[in-house]
């Protein structure tokens, strides 16, 4: 089996003129604009980080187990956690809610949608609210 791949990506946030989060995805060639991660052209299994850059009061979800949901693209927005054999459960790899990581065995060549929840805590939300930030994955197919 190829060594596993780690694909690092970041999250810069900032917000708009309501207030709303804005998202810029960079750090990985892996990833595009709008956040998809095409591993079609790895082997292997991927280990993947998502870290958020931003000033503000911006992090993961608490736990991170359920801060991404994910689910096959064809069956459309994922309804909670991931359960299955290729993903594994996210992660906060440096114990703080800033970096989320996960593996993807990368062998089933499905499309995935991922939902990642981030919370925001600002003026008008002092005690915080849930956002979701939903791209999508494609795997390669079988890469043993």
């Amino acid at each position: 089996m190829p060594a596993t791949t780690n694909v690092n990506v970041t999250l810069t946030i900032t917000v708009d003129g309501n207030g709303n989060p804005q998202v810029t995805w960079s750090g990985s060639s892996y990833v595009d604009g709008k956040g998809d991660l095409n591993f079609t052209t790895i082997k292997g299994p991927i280990q993947v980080t998502l870290t958020i850059s931003t000033a503000l009061q911006i992090s993961y979800c608490i736990p991170a187990a359920q801060t991404m949901w994910m689910g096959l693209a064809s069956s459309g927005p994922p309804q909670g956690p991931y359960t299955g054999p290729e993903f594994s459960t996210p992660t906060f790899p440096n114990g703080v809610a800033n970096a989320l990581q996960w593996t993807d065995q990368n062998s089933d060549g499905q499309n995935y949608l991922y939902t990642l929840l981030i919370w925001q805590v600002n003026s008008t939300y002092p005690s915080g609210r849930r956002v979701p930030i939903d791209p999508r994955i494609i795997n390669r197919g079988s890469s043993k």
